[in-house]
């Protein structure tokens, strides 16, 4: 298990996903202190100077979707021996982390509207998604490429 190359991309990806649930996800700054943030967009709450905010999306959803994401990784490594089953897998996680992705943003132009004058911006961090479906598509890949070495061997029997 631990010896196939889509098992290291997958945990590397489920790495990534976890680490965007404990960092800042957005921020936004008000005009008349542009250099410390007014809002802060976490995977499971949004702050205003200390202060938890309602928006009209559910706070904790980006969170949802990154657990889930990261969970659905979890499973796809342990699904080593169904290649198809564990294809899918990995194609339900990318899935969750662009609605984790749209999620963030919504949440932060949310923010944005809610402080008039504010500008609102993702966080850099937010890259880690980008890059965490990138492992997720290397490891598709590779699962591909283990299907084929199979068929071809069963070919030759």
């Amino acid at each position: 298990m631990i010896q196939r190359i889509q098992t290291i991309y997958l945990f590397l990806a489920a790495l990534c996903s976890l680490i965007l649930c404990f960092t800042i996800l957005g921020t936004s700054y008000a005009p008349a202190n542009p250099d410390t943030p007014a809002a802060i967009v976490k995977a499971f709450t949004t702050t205003m100077g200390g202060q938890a905010v309602e928006t009209s999306l559910p706070q904790w959803m980006p969170g949802l979707f990154l657990v889930l994401a990261t969970l659905l990784r979890l499973i796809a490594i342990c699904g080593y021996k169904n290649r198809k089953n564990q294809a899918r897998t990995c194609r339900s996680a990318i899935i969750a982390d662009l609605c984790a992705a749209t999620l963030t943003c919504l949440q932060v132009y949310n923010l944005g509207k809610l402080l008039p004058g504010s500008t609102a911006h993702p966080s850099p961090t937010l890259a880690m998604l980008l890059i965490s479906i990138v492992f997720t598509l290397l490891a598709i890949r590779a699962i591909r490429h283990d299907e084929r070495l199979v068929r071809a061997a069963d070919r030759l029997r």
